[in-house]
């Protein structure tokens, strides 16, 4: 029980800070934690990680990058058929041209596209940012933080996402 956080926040701190351990010392066994889960927003803690509906993709290092990486496909995905998390649900013709999508709303292929070869988590931001700001116009630091408090699993106890943090943490800066 949990008081005033999700469950999978709790685990995904604990396994966070095993992660912070492992990476001190060089070792990733120092931690002495797995996170064992089914759901795939958990793949965006950096840790050492286990699905167990999955169990032929076995035991798996998380780092920051590949971690921040699923972050960001929730942010444009959302998670519409579980929890009604809304993510980018209109494709403009603008995001059209310049990531090729062909569909209505971004999925996991357009999301693939929209994040290919993307190397930093200063990247990646920039390019959040650059699709929000297409798909809602003036409206997009709210709808950025909007959804970013709705996905995001915490790293450290209680943390909430907060886009102006985000975005000063990474280094991007933004022409409202």
């Amino acid at each position: 029980v949990c008081d005033g956080y999700e469950a999978e926040d709790h685990a995904a701190a604990e396994a966070y800070g095993a992660y912070l351990k492992c990476k001190e010392v060089g070792d990733r066994t120092a931690g002495g934690k797995v996170l064992c889960f089914v759901d795939k927003d958990l793949l965006m803690v950096p840790t050492i990680s286990f699905n167990y509906n999955k169990p032929e993709e076995g035991v798996k290092w998380q780092d920051e990058l590949s971690g921040y990486k699923c972050f960001a496909k929730q942010m444009l995905i959302g998670d519409r058929s579980t929890d009604n998390i809304r993510g980018v649900e209109v494709v403009t013709p603008e995001m059209k041209d310049v990531f090729g999508i062909k569909t209505k709303s971004i999925g996991e292929a357009s999301a693939k596209k929209v994040l290919e070869g993307l190397e930093t988590e200063k990247d990646i931001l920039e390019r959040l940012v650059q699709v929000y700001k297409m798909a809602y116009k003036e409206e997009w630091k709210q709808m950025m933080d909007f959804t970013g408090k709705l996905v995001w699993i915490t790293r450290q106890y209680k943390q909430q996402f907060n886009i102006n943090y985000e975005l000063e943490r990474v280094g991007v800066v933004v022409n409202d």
